[in-house]
């Protein structure tokens, strides 16, 4: 039932939110997207499980961001209220058009799924888009005007290699000439194997 009426970033975000603390992974992510502007739309946002490698891992640190925000902007209990509010409202809801014809009211009854924007704007008093485009402008003050800051110490390396969606945990041997890793080369995502390179030749 979450995914009728739960947009991505509200599921995985508060997910996020629970699992762990905001760390400098996240952190860095969040400014460079914000830098050249490739925040997430609300829409994208609100689906990001169906985008592949690191698009996919970008929604989860921008749900966690969006589910921050309306924590320390709207307080603590916010999230709580949205929750028991959903959880009071029948999926199936109903409720009575009237219309007018020749002169006559008439009456006609009319089933909609429960709507988390009409609980946002109970809650929070905006729909979901009007919070997002809040949150996205507060994204992009906060890293507004530390471009040259951040650009003059970014190093860019060379991938070690092009294979597999997510290549990850890297650690090197005693020696330094080996290095073994997990990734999900010829899986799906969620598949990984562990892998050791030669440094010198790179094979695998």
């Amino acid at each position: 039932m979450a995914n009728l009426i739960l947009p991505m970033w509200f599921i995985e975000g508060l997910a996020q939110y629970q699992a762990e603390e905001w760390h400098s992974l996240k952190e860095m992510v969040l400014r460079d997207e914000a830098q050249r502007q490739e925040i997430m739309s609300e829409g994208s946002l609100g689906a990001f499980y169906f985008f592949e490698g690191w698009g996919r891992t970008s929604g989860y640190y921008q749900s966690d961001s969006l589910v921050r925000y309306i924590f320390d902007h709207y307080g603590r209990d916010k999230i709580a209220k949205i929750l028991a509010h959903l959880r009071r409202r029948p999926l199936f809801q109903f409720s009575t058009e009237f219309v007018l014809a020749s002169d006559e009211l008439s009456f006609y009854p009319t089933s909609h799924f429960l709507s988390f924007n009409q609980t946002l704007e109970e809650i929070l008093g905006k729909d979901s888009f009007l919070l997002y485009s809040e949150w996205r402008e507060w994204i992009r003050e906060r890293y507004k005007g530390k471009e040259d800051f951040y650009d003059d110490s970014l190093k860019e390396g060379e991938p070690l290699t092009y294979q597999g969606r997510r290549n990850q945990h890297p650690v090197f041997s005693p020696s330094g000439d080996v290095l073994a890793f997990a990734s999900n080369r010829g899986y799906d995502y969620a598949i990984f194997d562990l892998y050791l390179m030669d440094i010198n030749s790179k094979e695998v």
